[in-house]
């Protein structure tokens, strides 16, 4: 889910529903948590964080101090010993998060949770296309990826400029998408606001053979 920076939302999600226990956020509330103290400032240093609560342990991707993350993933802590947060992966960034599931430390599933944070020009998704992802490992990549294709947009889409090189990546990978067909993901506020497909969930053939995956459903 995109929660569009609010703490609120992300609040709510983590304290309504117990039928979860995973989830990927995109564009989470990511701001100061606390005042760190420092040698160079007496005012100390802020600290960014994201919400957290007592049920859930939250995961973020590797950044700096400074940086805010665009992508996160909080999972239930009674499943603690099947999860783990590959913080030193070449995907994780502050726009991408990664984490196994694990059973008998064996990694049944890899969840890439990301973020497009799409620049003035071009695209921001270069390290996940030319990444060489094991083709062996179960993978599942979801999130909002802010990108237009005939693959999965619909009729009215403008076609993003990259979407080539998204589609390369797909079939290079053995990517397939799971969204349901012609059902967008994104609804505007607005009158003028055209309904859209922003938000992919795409598995590998590993992930396919694997048998655990359901039928995807938006909400």
């Amino acid at each position: 889910m995109n929660v569009h920076c609010s703490n609120n939302r992300i609040h709510t999600l983590l304290n309504s529903d117990d039928e979860f226990d995973i989830l990927l956020i995109q564009e989470p509330w990511f701001k100061t948590v606390a005042t760190l103290c420092s040698d160079t400032d007496p005012e100390g240093r802020e600290q960014l964080g994201a919400p957290t609560n007592n049920m859930w342990d939250l995961h973020t991707p590797r950044h700096d101090a400074s940086e805010s993350c665009k992508a996160i993933a909080y999972t239930k802590k009674k499943i603690a010993s099947h999860i783990c947060n590959l913080v030193q992966h070449p995907l994780s960034t502050p726009c991408t998060v990664v984490i196994d599931v694990l059973k008998e430390n064996a990694i049944t599933l890899r969840l890439v949770n990301v973020y497009h944070d799409v620049p003035m020009r071009g695209h921001s998704l270069t390290s996940i296309f030319s990444h060489d992802a094991d083709e062996l490992t179960p993978t599942l990549f979801v999130g909002d990826f802010n990108t237009h294709s005939p693959l999965w947009s619909l009729p009215h889409s403008t076609t993003s400029s990259w979407a080539r090189d998204f589609e390369d990546w797909m079939g290079h990978t053995s990517l397939s998408i799971l969204n349901p067909l012609d059902t967008p993901t994104w609804v505007g506020s607005k009158p003028m606001d055209k309904p859209s497909v922003l938000d992919l969930a795409l598995a590998n053939k590993a992930a396919l053979l694997a048998g655990q995956l359901g039928l995807v459903e938006v909400s």
